[in-house]
């Protein structure tokens, strides 16, 4: 955070569908050091239903001129996945604070070049990879740094999806947009956890196998 900042800390979302407004507005919304000042969308009539709705006085349907207009502290990017680099670039090169929805890009390269341009500006991006911060997680993670369970050889992780059908928005079917399938969706969170719960290791190689279910049989 920048230290001349005041509070509250002004927030900007970009993208105003269903994680923005069953998850991240509530939880903004109810923290007292932050206050969402604006929210953008391609759907300016969506976008301005919701600012209504949670309060949100500044409305716009272009991300650079929110960015020009407005003093911000840091952006939410929760837009489809291809506008995740794109949009995150704009708000790194206002030296603003970049949080993303996963999975952060379409390609490593793309994260890279993120990377490189927080570093460049002195800010920072932050991917939602949020069961790091689980208490149960959290548990286990000072259990397996004690070292009390000895050497880790193997991580297993897999969802349990609920049996009822789910309304999935219409791009995440869409590989151009979505970058591709269920381990752009949900498998990054499980990489990811793995990866930090066994120490961050620098990996060696890397398979993977795809399944095709046959809903014939």
């Amino acid at each position: 955070m920048n230290k001349n900042a005041g509070f509250p800390i002004p927030i900007g979302v970009v993208g105003s569908g269903g994680v923005a407004q069953v998850i991240h507005l509530p939880i903004l919304k109810s923290l007292p050091d932050v206050k969402v000042t604006a929210i953008c969308d391609v759907d300016l009539r969506k976008a301005t239903v919701i600012a209504d709705k949670f309060g949100i006085p500044g409305v716009y349907g272009d991300v650079e001129e929110m960015l020009n207009r407005e003093q911000l502290e840091a952006i939410f990017v929760l837009t489809p996945n291809n506008l995740h680099f794109p949009v995150a670039l704009l708000g790194l090169e206002k030296n603003v604070h970049v949080f993303l929805e996963k999975p952060a890009t379409l390609t490593s390269g793309e994260a890279a070049k993120l990377r490189e341009k927080a570093r460049e500006q002195g800010v920072v991006v932050m991917v939602g990879m949020q069961n790091r911060f689980r208490p149960d997680v959290r548990a286990l993670q000072k259990l397996l740094t004690s070292e009390d369970l000895g050497n880790v050889f193997m991580i297993k992780g897999g969802w349990l999806q609920a049996k009822r059908q789910v309304l999935k928005q219409p791009w995440l079917f869409n590989r151009n947009i979505s970058g591709g399938g269920v381990l752009m969706d949900l498998g990054v969170q499980l990489l990811d956890l793995a990866w930090w719960l066994a120490g961050k290791p620098k990996p060696l190689s890397v398979k993977g196998f795809s399944y095709h279910l046959n809903k014939e049989l």
